[in-house]
């Protein structure tokens, strides 16, 4: 490399350094000003000398190019005596540049492990750390760290308490952040030595940290509960039924007790959806399952009852729309009655169509039942249909497509369809929408 030439350059890379042409092609990028192998030679040696193997100091290069660029008589041998002052030994700061790669080139580096190594324990806890949260000697301990530590400790997290949790924490890939988020939703959960078994267990099966901590907001318990006794059990039967993960995470979000209720007690909710119609593994059990979690045998009849009652339908009718949209079930008595009597009274369906199509059941009514049936009926009134059509299946269709196949085909003849069909959607009764 005396000439300094790029081809010089890689060649020493691969050959002196161990890194391959796909990495020397990389790492050459950031050393073009390099001009002789000298100092590069003394770092190598001093790696050397500290004990890192061939493949550990490629390693080091690789990731940080310009450790080839750091002085060893101005920052890294005193680095080293100051870390040997701290109580390192030569594999513990050999273990350290293979980990910190620049990190290790900051003279910050010692200060930082004079705060880390007494709140961590042992430079083991910190070394686990370090490898899942890298940014570790690059967060200003006076900015970032101290202060979260200080919260976590007003949380009534001691030291002994907080390390060890700290650092199993990052493992399973949690952010400082994160943590902070989880210890003010609940910091007496924070305590529990299980804290981090659970937490990876919850991790891949919400899908995301995030996604937990939503879940968690809503049931705090999740943390609180057995997890061998009580959730591990009640997941595996919900996959026993044919739920998938996200099936059960959107079932966690929606009924919060579903995961933290006693085995028992899910087994019986399992058994009343599948006596409402539903069999497990059918696409509607999530549904069911939700419709009838933590309601009383008592409470479903009822409900069951005033649908025979509200609709006229029979016992076999209310199976059906049951069975179809499970959801009747969680919905108020006033809701139901307004909805049926206008579906029946206004638009003239027979209730025996609307148990096979219950869904419509489940639509607002000022924002969707009612508008689309006021703009079918002006429509149709002024001849601009060029067929019947029905309004259970004109209701079921998406908004976009309501739209562009029942509003925007007429706008020249009824230049004022769309606005007033907005202003019905609104809860309007445009003047237009209106006939005797």
């Amino acid at each position: 490399m005396e000439c300094g030439t790029d081809k010089e350059l890689k060649e020493y890379l691969v050959d002196t350094c161990g890194l391959t042409r796909p990495q020397a092609l990389k790492a050459s990028l950031k050393l073009s000003h390099l001009k002789s192998p000298a100092n590069p030679d003394a770092v190598l040696g001093f790696l050397a000398g500290l004990g890192l193997s061939g493949a550990d100091v490629a390693a080091v290069v690789a990731k940080d190019p310009q450790f080839l660029c750091a002085s060893v008589d101005k920052t890294l041998a005193p680095v080293v005596t100051r870390l040997t002052g701290l109580g390192l030994s030569s594999p513990e700061i050999a273990r350290l540049v293979s980990l910190a790669h620049s990190g290790f080139r900051c003279r910050s580096v010692v200060s930082k492990l004079h705060y880390y190594l007494p709140l961590l324990g042992s430079f083991h806890n910190f070394l686990r750390l370090l490898k899942h949260s890298s940014r570790l000697l690059f967060s200003n301990p006076d900015k970032v760290v101290r202060p979260n530590v200080a919260f976590l400790r007003e949380c009534g997290l001691v030291d002994r308490t907080l390390a060890p949790k700290a650092v199993g924490l990052a493992g399973i890939g949690l952010s400082r952040p994160e943590i902070a988020r989880l210890v003010s939703l609940g910091p007496e959960c924070f305590r529990s030595r299980h804290i981090v078994s659970k937490l990876q267990y919850y991790h891949p099966l919400f899908g995301s940290f995030h996604n937990f901590l939503r879940a968690y907001e809503r049931s705090s318990y999740l943390l609180s509960r057995d997890l061998d006794k009580m959730i591990k059990p009640n997941v595996a039967f919900l996959h026993e039924c044919g739920l998938a993960a996200c099936d059960i995470v959107e079932l966690v979000m929606y009924r919060r007790g579903i995961l933290t209720t006693n085995p028992g007690r899910l087994r019986a909710m399992v058994a009343c959806a599948e006596g409402i119609g539903v069999p497990r593994g059918s696409g509607m059990f999530r549904q069911a399952l939700y419709a009838v979690a933590f309601q009383s045998e008592e409470k479903i009849a009822a409900k069951v009852d005033y649908l025979k009652t509200t609709l006229r339908w029979s016992a076999a009718e209310v199976g059906i729309a049951v069975s179809k949209a499970p959801m009747l079930l969680r919905r108020s008595k006033d809701t139901l009655r307004s909805k049926s009597e206008f579906l029946v009274s206004e638009v003239g369906l027979e209730p025996t169509l609307i148990a096979h199509r219950p869904i419509v059941l489940t639509y607002s009514l000022e924002g969707r039942l009612r508008p689309r049936h006021y703009l079918l009926k002006f429509v149709k009134a002024n001849g601009l249909l060029d067929r019947d059509h029905s309004y259970i299946c004109a209701v079921g269709l998406t908004e976009n497509v309501f739209v562009k196949k029942f509003v925007r085909p007429h706008i020249e003849a009824a230049p004022h369809l769309a606005e007033d069909y907005a202003a019905a959607c609104r809860g309007e009764v445009p003047t237009r929408f209106m006939f005797d």
